[in-house]
């Protein structure tokens, strides 16, 4: 038996893909946010327009995250262009990914001193080249 139109599940499965080029060329943050529901090393590291500690909210508000704690930012520097500061860091720190499928691109397993320390020195090098 042939599903209506209708109720096709065409419609429910467009799911919304992440447009990672979203922050190139605009000013923001690129933040560090950690869970006590994850490793102590396991980090999400992006950027917004806004705050880390927006960003951090909407991730806990979000019940799709399927995380099992609560994210909070831990450190959060100012870039001109905040998603070329985004790729970079994510270069820098590319041997440290936690998993290499693009679903899990902004999480990494490290340090987070290690951490801040790539953030803050990408996001000062974009600052300067602006």
């Amino acid at each position: 038996m042939a599903i209506p139109e209708k109720h096709s599940l065409k419609k429910f499965s467009k799911k919304k893909i992440a447009n990672y080029d979203q922050n190139d060329g605009v000013p923001g943050v690129v933040y560090i946010l950690t869970n006590r529901g994850l490793a102590w090393n396991y980090l999400k590291i992006g950027c917004t327009r806004h705050s880390g500690e927006k960003r951090a909210d909407d991730l806990n508000r979000d019940a799709n995250t399927g995380t099992p704690g609560e994210f909070k930012c831990r450190f959060q520097k100012g870039a001109v262009d905040c998603g070329l500061a985004e790729k970079r860091v994510f270069e820098r720190l590319k041997n440290y990914r936690a998993n290499t499928q693009k679903t899990m691109q902004e999480f990494f397993c490290l340090d987070l001193g290690l951490a801040k320390t790539a953030v803050s020195e990408e996001c000062e090098k974009v600052n300067r080249e602006s």
